[in-house]
């Protein structure tokens, strides 16, 4: 897979408004979880771009995803 350039913007922005003062993996994963569902409009259309064990997906499936997984559900 291709790897995308680093995008100091958007990179800055992640650290300044989503994981500011985050101190642990936990509760970065919080954080995201909680970022995405403000921002996110569901249902979406995703495409399946990389084969995880734990997925019954294809590469370059396409779903509708209706929603996120429940925040207990994420946490690494």
């Amino acid at each position: 897979m291709a790897r995308r350039r680093i995008d100091k913007d958007r990179e800055e922005r992640i650290e300044m408004e989503i994981i500011e003062d985050a101190y642990d993996e936990s509760e970065r994963a919080m954080r995201w979880h909680c970022y995405l569902e403000s921002v996110l409009k569901f249902p979406l259309k995703a495409r399946c771009i990389s084969k995880k064990a734990s997925s019954p997906l294809r590469v370059g499936q396409e779903i509708e995803v209706l929603g996120l997984a429940d925040s207990e559900d994420c946490h690494p």
